[in-house]
């Protein structure tokens, strides 16, 4: 019964960690988690280097790029110590609606916050949010 109530995650690593072999389906599912996570986070950090030379210009230094799951986010900035973090399900979005997400969260370099000088500056980096926002419905987006 102690594995029950969790995630499939975490039912890996209860594995890996008490030495028990890991079944067949469960390594090819860890095997396709690095791989969609390797390309992640090439394909964002890409997107971060066609993103950034637009705020270069307001002397913002190239970001730390963190990767994670995230519930409720596709991507958060700590501007203070310079981290940009995304959500590993972004790479399900197309392109355009990643781009968005970077410069959104690029922006919160100039505006730490969702005020409305924040939307006008990122108005002027990307396209509107309310196209953006009809993409990101929850029947385009599918969780892992």
């Amino acid at each position: 019964m102690g594995g029950i109530n969790k995630q499939p995650n975490q039912l890996l690593q209860s594995r890996e960690q008490s030495g028990k072999a890991l079944t067949p389906y469960d390594a090819r599912k860890r095997t396709i988690e690095k791989w969609l996570h390797r390309f992640c986070r090439e394909t964002i950090n890409k997107a971060c280097e066609n993103v950034y030379p637009k705020f270069k210009k307001y002397n913002i230094d190239f970001p730390e790029i963190r990767y994670r799951n995230m519930i409720s986010r596709w991507g958060s900035c700590q501007p203070k110590r310079n981290i940009l973090t995304f959500n590993y399900q972004l790479i399900e979005a197309p392109m355009f609606c990643i781009e968005y997400v970077v410069t959104h969260e690029f922006t919160h370099f100039l505006y730490p916050n969702h005020s409305k000088l924040f939307y006008q500056q990122l108005s002027m980096f990307s396209l509107p949010l309310v196209s953006i926002n009809r993409i990101f419905s929850p029947r385009v987006i599918l969780l892992i």
